[in-house]
């Protein structure tokens, strides 16, 4: 079966991808026929998994080692949640935790400033960065996101060859929004599911764009 019948046939279907874990719960209609066949295949996304640690486990850990329990007995609980968790991860959750404890930076462990304290740089809201481990992060994936590219290599896993004409792979273009797409949701917001009039808004967003574009038209005019 070729890929483009298999994804319509995913796609016809209600129901959640085995290989993924994405849901296929989409109607297939002329729209979607004019995406390209990888686009609208579960098989091409990755599907979505976490394997951040939380504010909770941190101090959870930090209160288990203070009470001297083993970090083998430490990984025994923390295992099923987070798969293979090795005694240098579970350091480095202390050492986050006590940096979040100590108002510091939880790279090179330098005292924030209030500015530094009060800016969101990372999606937890425990962990905070000072402005040198920031810029010196951005240069770093600056860097290999470039070196990748340079060797045609895609810019965001740098391990499969981009898409001609793209800076990404088959796998890493747009997975969030393909996602949302997949389950019949806004490839915006993901909250809300797409308008019959829309190609991957739903009518929500379809009116924010709307009215986006008509203060554009009138203020380019007045220009």
């Amino acid at each position: 079966m070729s890929m483009e019948n298999r994804s319509l046939k995913v796609s016809s279907k209600t129901g959640v991808s085995s290989k993924t874990g994405v849901s296929s719960k989409r109607v297939v209609s002329k729209k979607n026929i004019d995406r390209p066949a990888w686009y609208i295949d579960p098989a091409h996304v990755r599907p979505l998994v976490s394997q951040s640690w939380s504010t909770e486990e941190r101090m959870m850990i930090l209160k288990l080692r203070d009470k001297n329990i083993p970090v083998s007995d430490i990984i025994d609980i923390f295992s099923p949640v987070h798969g293979i968790v090795k005694a240098t991860l579970i350091y480095n959750q202390i050492r986050m935790a006590k940096a979040s404890i100590e108002g510091r930076c939880f790279q090179c462990r330098r005292k924030l400033t209030t500015r530094e304290l009060e800016s969101k740089v990372t999606s937890d809201s425990g962990l905070h960065l000072c402005y040198r481990c920031r810029k010196a992060n951005r240069t770093y994936k600056k860097d290999l996101r470039d070196h990748a590219l340079k060797s045609g290599l895609c810019g965001v896993c740098r391990k499969r060859k981009v898409i001609s004409g793209k800076t990404t792979c088959i796998k890493c273009t747009s997975e969030s929004h393909r996602r949302r797409y997949l389950k019949g949701l806004c490839g915006t917001c993901g909250r809300r599911p797409i308008d019959s009039t829309s190609h991957s808004l739903c009518t929500h967003c379809l009116e924010k764009n709307r009215v986006r574009s008509k203060y554009y038209r009138i203020k380019k005019g007045s220009s």
